[in-house]
């Protein structure tokens, strides 16, 4: 679920930083580190960073539950959810014994999204990506007419 792994991810936040800036802060005023009496006067800010720390741990078991509710009773995923232009997403899942039937081409960089006309990989018969009749399938978005 989209929206617990956002509360499990403000929840995981808050309760990182809660633990973890007080370190700093009691490390400023002399509490050394991996030492297990503290200074009297930092009794508190212990008690304090240990309850966050619980917290903390806690954010794990909303993790926990949404991973193990998505495996058993969430809807699968498509093969490529991300649009993904690399040729590791344009195979199934699993991939069969021969990813693909030609020898794949790569004709230009994975990250080219936003450039009108970029093409990742030309897959196929190589070399044949210009005749319509051909086998190949471009990655990516196609280029203009």
């Amino acid at each position: 679920s989209e929206k617990w792994g956002k509360v499990h991810f403000w929840w995981m936040f808050l309760a990182y930083n809660l633990t973890f800036i007080p370190m700093f802060w009691v490390g400023l005023h002399g509490m050394n580190r991996r030492n297990p009496l503290y200074p009297e006067e930092l009794t508190d800010v212990n008690v304090f960073i240990s309850i966050s720390a619980f917290l903390l741990g806690a954010s794990m078991v909303l993790f926990t539950a949404n991973l193990v509710y998505s495996w058993v009773r969430g809807r699968a995923a498509s093969s490529n959810p991300w649009h993904a232009r690399t040729l590791e997403w344009q195979t199934s899942s699993p991939p069969p014994l021969e990813n693909f039937i030609y020898q794949p081409r790569v004709v230009g960089g994975p990250y080219d999204y936003g450039i009108p006309g970029s093409v990742h990989a030309i897959v196929g018969v190589a070399g044949a990506a210009d005749r319509p009749d051909s086998l190949s399938t471009r990655t990516g978005q196609e280029e203009p007419a």
